[in-house]
């Protein structure tokens, strides 16, 4: 923990923000209403291995209101949207580096439900990304995505759609591109 100022404890995640009492940033994810500071960086102390904060200090500092066996499913869920998300930016980057936009899906906006709704997500909208409509014909390819990235990858859940959706979803870009 910094400290500078006797008391005034220094944010461990924005730089510029310090603190006496207690941490206010409830978007944190540090952010706990159950210890002195609420901020689990500040008031937890991890073993020698940094092994990160286990199941059961989540139930004690984050999730009170749930037991262990619910906390590890989040944790699990969070951390297959992250590695989704990593693996949805590689392939991105490589259509934008070497497919062409001609040979991409033609998008139509209001042809197809499903395919508006995937369009209109969050995930698909972040800028860091740099997913473009015309990229599903790519990303619905299986082969394709395989030979870019071997691991299997969920995406149905990146974009809130259950699996028999996003096949629906690919069929008809295979059929329209």
């Amino acid at each position: 923990m910094k400290k500078s100022d006797g008391n005034v404890k220094q944010c461990p995640e924005q730089p510029g923000y310090r603190f006496r009492t207690a941490c206010t940033i409830k978007s944190c994810k540090f952010y706990t209403e159950h210890t002195k500071n609420k901020c689990m960086a500040i008031d937890t102390v991890f073993t020698a291995s940094e092994k990160g904060i286990t199941d059961s200090e989540l139930v004690v500092l984050k999730f009170p209101e749930h037991d262990k066996k619910t906390v590890f499913s989040i944790r699990k869920s969070a951390e297959g949207r992250v590695h989704s998300i990593m693996i949805l930016h590689q392939l991105a980057k490589h259509c934008e580096e070497n497919e062409s936009q001609t040979d991409g899906f033609p998008y139509v906006k209001g042809a197809n439900a499903l395919v508006d709704r995937l369009v209109k997500t969050k995930i698909f909208k972040l800028r860091l990304l740099g997913l473009k409509p015309w990229m599903l014909k790519f990303l619905c390819d299986d082969d394709y995505v395989r030979a870019i990235c071997p691991m299997e990858v969920k995406f149905h859940t990146l974009f809130k759609l259950k699996p028999k959706e996003l096949e629906e979803i690919k069929t008809y870009v295979k059929e329209n591109s």
